[in-house]
């Protein structure tokens, strides 16, 4: 008999949208993995300044229920709280009316969107169910702080039924925080239809790394990988390294490519690219490069993982959990030296196998893979 499909309730404080498709899209992806084995409903808030008043927008998309509530911008946080907050139980009365009354709540990244489940009655009795993916628990990130952000985000996390951090690290710079509670260790998950293997285990003429990011200096260091593809061009000359994203910096960035003589000779900017169009660069790559500072762990590592690219990247955040031996090098964040010395092993001592590597990844990061460990947490909590 097939089991009962719950009516599950997604509330992000990411979610891409119309302006911004990229923000929080690997939440998006849980949702649609775990489509497959329940009624999976979405309310994404987004402050508008062009919302002259509340606007309402629902969308059924890839069976995912999703109500969107605009609200207009404010630069008051007190006013910008109670716009949200009536913005927010407005979608919810349209989510009740056409799905019913969820029978899990599954919140994802607490804060801000914690203040939805803390000040509205509706979820006194529902089971409540945290994915944390962000990194801003962890030191090198520091963004945990304030006495409001810690005061709701304790109160949310002592509420809550299960905690879901995506690695071992993020739950342990949680508990560092005494936010306590019942973790669950579950990755990102990655859509292996698109991203996926070639199967080719030959190496390009021109050895090609590739970096996708949200291209910024304070998380992604993306001035440290220039440096360092200068230093290399100076011993090897049979390389080029592809850097895919778009921020406010990335003018800067061209422009210190360009002072240290690699733009459009060793570094390529491609802006950014739709979700194929990554996957298509991803198996065109012989090596996916990551020197950040500080991360949770990406899923722009496990993409490139799941189309077979050994990785070159920074010992910080989940990222040591998913790299060994066999499908890539780690390097300490910020040392130039080491990343120097690992793409030159990279380009010039290649033992890895694609195939191997992808179908490892497939086998962890699937959107089949992933929603069984996420629907196992649901029966718990619900039994």
């Amino acid at each position: 008999m097939q089991e009962k499909k719950l009516n599950v309730l997604f509330i992000p404080s990411w979610y891409p949208n119309k302006s911004n498709p990229t923000l929080g899209i690997f939440i998006k992806r849980h949702a649609e993995a775990l489509s497959a084995l329940h009624n999976i409903s979405v309310i994404n808030t987004i402050s508008d300044a062009q919302t002259p008043e509340n606007t309402i927008e629902t969308d059924s998309t890839n069976n995912i229920y999703t109500v969107t509530a605009r609200y207009k911008k404010a630069n008051f946080p007190g006013t910008k709280l109670i716009r949200s907050l009536k913005a927010f139980k407005k979608a919810y009365e349209i989510f009740v009316k056409e799905k019913g009354k969820p029978d899990i709540i599954h919140l994802h990244v607490i804060y801000p969107a914690a203040y939805y489940i803390l000040f509205t009655i509706f979820f006194r009795d529902i089971p409540v169910v945290i994915s944390e993916h962000w990194s801003g628990y962890m030191k090198e990130d520091g963004n945990y702080k304030g006495a409001l952000m810690k005061l709701i985000t304790g109160k949310i996390v002592k509420r809550a039924n299960a905690i879901i951090a995506v690695s071992e690290k993020m739950k342990s710079a949680m508990l560092s925080h005494n936010l306590q509670n019942n973790y669950h260790i579950v990755p990102n998950v990655v859509d292996t239809n698109l991203f996926h293997s070639n199967n080719n285990n030959k190496k390009n003429e021109l050895f090609t790394f590739i970096h996708v990011s949200s291209i910024n200096d304070r998380e992604k260091n993306i001035s440290g990988i220039l440096r360092v593809a200068k230093k290399l061009s100076k011993q090897k000359q049979n390389f080029i390294l592809n850097i895919i994203g778009d921020s406010n910096e990335l003018n800067a960035f061209i422009k210190l490519a360009q002072e240290l003589g690699i733009n459009n000779k060793y570094v390529f900017f491609k802006g950014t690219l739709p979700p194929q169009e990554v996957a298509d660069e991803m198996r065109k790559s012989d090596a996916f490069l990551m020197f950040s500072n500080y991360e949770g762990l990406p899923c722009v590592i496990l993409e490139a993982l799941a189309c077979g690219l050994p990785i070159i990247a920074s010992i910080t955040g989940g990222i040591p959990s998913v790299i060994n031996a066999k499908n890539g090098l780690l390097v300490e964040p910020k040392n130039e030296g080491q990343l120097l010395s690992s793409m030159e092993k990279m380009i010039g001592d290649h033992p890895y196998n694609k195939t191997e590597i992808a179908s490892s990844a497939v086998a962890l990061f699937s959107y089949s893979s992933v929603a069984k460990q996420i629907d196992s947490i649901y029966k718990t909590i619900i039994a």
